[in-house]
């Protein structure tokens, strides 16, 4: 029978195996909200070249502009749902 701790070297070894890590959340400046609430204003859906235009000039990869557009849409969203 497997001692508890050999179990939790197993699924280590499972993580590691699959070669996923966490990323640390990256907090925007407000700068680069400024400017990404400035083109939501008048493109909540973005084009790629919009996107790649974006992360050139706020130093972001490209899909964490995607995403941001992603979550900020679902936040106008949610806050046009009757509570």
């Amino acid at each position: 029978m497997a001692s508890g701790g050999d179990r939790n070297n197993d699924l280590e070894q499972t993580n590691e195996s699959a070669g996923r890590r966490k990323e640390r959340m990256y907090r925007h400046t407000p700068q680069q909200i400024q400017e990404l609430e400035a083109t939501f204003a008048m493109h909540p859906h973005p084009d790629d070249k919009q996107r790649a235009r974006l992360s050139r000039e706020l130093g972001l990869d490209s899909r964490q502009i995607k995403f941001w557009f992603q979550n900020r849409r679902t936040l106008m969203k949610a806050s046009y749902l009757p509570s």
